[in-house]
């Protein structure tokens, strides 16, 4: 009678390293854009992967760098 369609969004991942001092900014950033964490170490560098959907990756790099950051791509 009628056609059901699914619905798939197009996530990206991204890696972001953090100097400690970063975290604040960092994590600020993380509740504002609501990424979905993937794995996190927390040293005195600390690590995040973030999975996002496509069309607001390039806003979340963006804030995540001037936060203290650095982003890199990672491929699924």
């Amino acid at each position: 009678l009628g056609d059901v369609y699914k619905r798939q969004t197009v996530d990206r991942t991204v890696r972001v390293d953090f100097p400690y001092v970063a975290m604040n900014a960092i994590m600020r950033v993380v509740k504002e854009q609501q990424p979905r964490i993937e794995e996190q170490t927390f040293d005195n560098l600390c690590t995040m992967r973030l999975a996002i959907r496509e069309s607001r990756a390039a806003e979340l790099i963006e804030k995540l760098r001037k936060a203290g950051g650095s982003v890199r791509d990672e491929a699924e």
